[in-house]
Parts: C-alpha cells; structure tokens; sequence
C-alpha cells in the first residue's frame, strides 16, 4: 500500500520574518525558493498581510500548493501550503485569533486527507515575544505554550508542526 500520510513528505518550514511590517511585499526569491524546493508540505511563519500577497497565492497556485491562512488582527499570520495533487482540506482550518491587546500565539492547523482517504494535520504556530525587557516575558510565552498544547489536545490522527518558538 502506497500511503502517502506514511510515506516520506518534504516539509519546509520558513520564517520569513515580516513582523515588523516594513516588508511591502514577499521577496521574489522567497517565492522561487518555495517553488524550487518542491515541497510536500510548507509553513510559514511572521507572514504578514502584505502587498504581493494575492500575487504570491496565484505563483504557488501555478505551482501546484494549495493554501490556508491565519486571519489575525493586525500582526503576523501563519500560512499552510500543500501539493494540491496529493491533499485536499479536509475541514475548515482552526486559528487562534492574535492581537496586539492579547497573549495569544499565532496558530494555524489544516487537516489534509490523502487519496488514501487518511488525515494528516498540519500545525503551523509562533510564539510571540515581547520587548524582553519586562520580567513577565518568560512566563507570557509560557501561558502561549500552553495555549498550543490545549489546541492539540484529541488529535488522534497523525500530525507534523512546524514552529517559531522563540525560546
């Protein structure tokens, strides 16, 4: 039996390191690398709302991914991709909203079903930090940890995550 959920994927997970916001767009050659490398299965992280980013969709659509999206107020996004000849979602994708007035991370899951018809979930997160200059900084990433830990409580089926812990 061919089973792609037990076969061997190339995952690429890339921070591509926007949370400043000064990134009008994604750089080309982030675009083409994507592309390159030929991956099953991408995430990335400090992704933000940027000016490119329905240019961005339509090359990797072009290229065969597929795409979910965090929907986060104002800040950072995490974003899934897969080969769209070897998954399709298989359930509306779960976030956790992320804003500047709260303390949650950013988080994205995609559950994919395979031609075989098994489930594999997809779990792209980052931990958000702070200035480090307050002394609750530590204790802060943990409570969004812990936040991460309850969202993958019950997943029975397999999982890969991809993170951007900063710790």
């Amino acid at each position: 039996m061919n089973n792609t959920i037990n076969s061997a994927r190339k995952v690429i997970g890339w921070n591509i390191n926007q949370r400043s916001g000064l990134g009008k767009a994604i750089p080309q050659f982030v675009i083409e690398e994507l592309i390159h490398q030929d991956a099953d299965i991408i995430v990335l992280t400090e992704m933000y709302k940027c000016e490119n980013l329905t240019s961005f969709w339509n090359q990797m659509k072009a290229a065969g991914y597929d795409h979910a999206i965090s929907n986060n107020e104002i800040t950072n996004e995490v974003a899934i991709l897969w080969k769209d000849n070897t998954s399709v979602l298989d359930s509306e994708p779960q976030t956790i909203i992320t804003a500047k007035d709260n303390l949650n991370p950013n988080f994205l899951r995609a559950d994919l079903r395979d031609s075989d018809n098994e489930v594999l979930s997809v779990v792209g997160y980052r931990i958000r930090i702070g200035s480090g200059k307050n002394e609750n900084e530590y204790i802060n990433r943990a409570k969004q940890m812990k936040i991460v830990m309850e969202q993958l409580e019950g997943i029975t089926n397999p999982i890969i995550i991809v993170t951007d812990s900063n710790n």
